[in-house]
């Protein structure tokens, strides 16, 4: 669906064959989802992402999205969806381009597209990495700010084979740390596929 202006007012729906070959697939590896509802209670929010310590996070992640009809948006350099045949395909799967420049550039044009249309859903990984690192990023959390939607987790538990998103809903105040702290208890149980590679959840101290 767009808008008269031509602007799509949300990512294109999953359909109902996408979502049962997701589930299939999931189902033959042994993944459950454990999705709360309030993942679909809220048009427009930032699915953030944890723990981040393998590739594989985002296939399965992708897959359990698909499975429970949630379409995110995917975030992508421009230049990939003007491309003349992959350009359409990308798109159709919710691809959403930006300009890579400046972080305050992305974060703009990321909140403009929050702004244009009625459902938006864009997943994050604030850790950055696979590896281990010091601070996460905080880029996902000003989006929420600027755009004024909630934060919700997503998370992937390893051992029990689960996707989840959790019923804990954030709306950012401008205290990062303080707002962030809520999801704690979630993380703690979190286990990844490769513990000793997790960045724990704590940000760079702002500058002087």
């Amino acid at each position: 669906m767009t808008s008269a202006a031509g602007t799509p007012l949300g990512p294109p729906p999953v359909t109902p064959r996408q979502q049962q070959w997701a589930s299939a697939i999931l189902r033959r590896n042994g993944w459950r989802l454990d999705i709360a509802p309030q993942a679909y209670q809220h048009p427009k929010y930032v699915l953030v992402g944890a723990y981040h310590t393998t590739n594989w996070d985002a296939v399965w992640a992708a897959l359990g999205l698909m499975a429970a009809n949630i379409r995110t948006a995917i975030i992508i350099k421009k230049e990939w969806t003007q491309q003349p045949f992959i350009g359409p395909l990308i798109t159709s799967l919710g691809g959403v381009g930006v300009q890579r420049g400046s972080a305050h550039g992305t974060v703009r044009q990321i909140v403009d597209e929050y702004n244009a249309r009625r459902q938006f859903v864009i997943g994050i990984t604030p850790e950055g990495t696979r590896g281990k690192a010091e601070y996460w990023k905080s880029g996902f959390y000003l989006i929420a700010r600027k755009a004024q939607v909630p934060l919700l987790l997503g998370y992937l538990d390893y051992p029990s084979h689960t996707f989840g998103i959790a019923p804990t809903v954030v709306w950012p105040s401008g205290d990062l740390e303080g707002d962030m702290a809520v999801f704690l208890p979630t993380l703690a149980t979190i286990r990844p596929k490769y513990p000793e590679m997790r960045s724990e959840m704590r940000f760079a101290p702002p500058p002087d």
